[in-house]
């Protein structure tokens, strides 16, 4: 298998597009000619490999999991009750960066009971913006 080959095979597998289009034609053109063995082998998905998690991270993320929003919405939810402890007010990408900024202030142990304090509450208020699934 050509060089070529092997950089198309993994800039596909990558999900990346960046082809040309004489790249994929002489992809296709090689690849054709290939045995299907061969092809099975390369176009398997290496596995990803994941950083460690936080557990503080992975509890939290559990505390919050009933509510129906996306990361970034349980961030702001968690950042506006850090607020309201005392804690400046700090705009964070999701849960993990949300977390990773409390760190500073509160420990692990307050960060979840936080986490759980949210979910009690919105579904004491049952607010229909953030529902409890």
């Amino acid at each position: 298998m050509r060089p070529e080959t092997d950089k198309a095979i993994k800039k596909l597998r990558a999900g990346k597009t960046g082809l040309s289009e004489a790249e994929l034609r002489a992809f296709f053109s090689e690849v054709r000619a290939l045995p299907d063995d061969l092809l099975l082998l390369r176009a398997t998905p290496a596995k990803a490999l994941r950083a460690p998690t936080d557990p503080t991270v992975t509890a939290v993320t559990k505390s919050l999991k009933p509510i129906e929003a996306n990361a970034r919405e349980k961030a702001e939810l968690l950042t506006s009750a850090a607020s309201r402890r005392g804690v400046s007010m700090f705009k964070a990408s999701g849960i993990s960066d949300a977390v990773k900024k409390l760190k500073v202030a509160l420990t692990d142990q307050q960060i979840i009971d936080m986490a759980n304090a949210i979910v009690r509450e919105l579904a004491a208020r049952n607010q229909p913006e953030h529902r409890i699934g």
